[in-house]
Formats: C-alpha cells, sequence, structure tokens
C-alpha cells in the first residue's frame, strides 16, 4: 500500500512541476507553425491507422453469381442440315414513267441482300 502512496505523489508532483512552467519560455507563436502542423498530421495519421487497425471497414460479400454446370462429355457426334432464310432489305423505288408513258409512283421494294442457303452444323446425337 505504501508503494502506491510513493507512485501516486510523484505522479501528481511531476504533474504540478509541468504545469508550474512560465509561458515566457514558448516563445514567438509565428515560430513554428509548421513544426506543429507535421506534428498534428501524423498525430492524425497514426490516430486513424490505429483506429482502423482495431475497427476495419465492413464490405458487404457480394451476392453469388450461379454457375450452369458443365454438359456432359458428347460420346457421338452427328451432322443436321439446317436452312438459313434469306435476308431482305427494304429498298425506295422512285416514281417514274415506263415505256408507254404511263406514270408509276414510287413504292417500297423487298430486295434479297443475303441468299438462304443449306448450312452443316454439328450436334450431340445422345
Amino acid at each position: 500500500m505504501k508503494i502506491k502512496k510513493i507512485w501516486i505523489v510523484t505522479i501528481i508532483v511531476s504533474v504540478g512541476i509541468a504545469l508550474v512552467g512560465s509561458n515566457a519560455w514558448a516563445g514567438s507563436p509565428q515560430r513554428h507553425r509548421w513544426e506543429g502542423v507535421a506534428i498534428g498530421l501524423g498525430a492524425a495519421l497514426v490516430g486513424s491507422a490505429l483506429w482502423h487497425h482495431h475497427h476495419p471497414y465492413y464490405y458487404p460479400r457480394p451476392e453469388p453469381v450461379y454457375r450452369h454446370p458443365a454438359p456432359p462429355p458428347c460420346h457421338r457426334w452427328e451432322v443436321e442440315r439446317v436452312w438459313i432464310p434469306p435476308v431482305y432489305d427494304s429498298v425506295w423505288i422512285p416514281g417514274h414513267c415506263n415505256r408507254w408513258g404511263e406514270w408509276i409512283p414510287g413504292r417500297y421494294e423487298q430486295r434479297v441482300r443475303i441468299p438462304g442457303y443449306w448450312d452443316e452444323r454439328p450436334y450431340c446425337a445422345r
């Protein structure tokens, strides 16, 4: 119990001596401004690092993505013929006179852009 009293008295005396110091020793208030800014910034960075070390950010987990299972391997492939239909474009035919002098008004006409064709495509015969 006696050691606790000695420690308490020592702490009180050291704090009292620190508070008794004169302000005349401090110097000009403009003299060490940037050093004070640097010390304050460093203290803020260290405090922030300590805070985030003990209280990490919480990032929510992303929703799980459904992936379709891979199809089973195919052991027998066959080829089938498939008809690919033609592709048409709509073309404007302007009005004109035919060889007998009759006026034919303008109209849209369907023209084949890509003709239809047969294609052979492999498929799995299970």
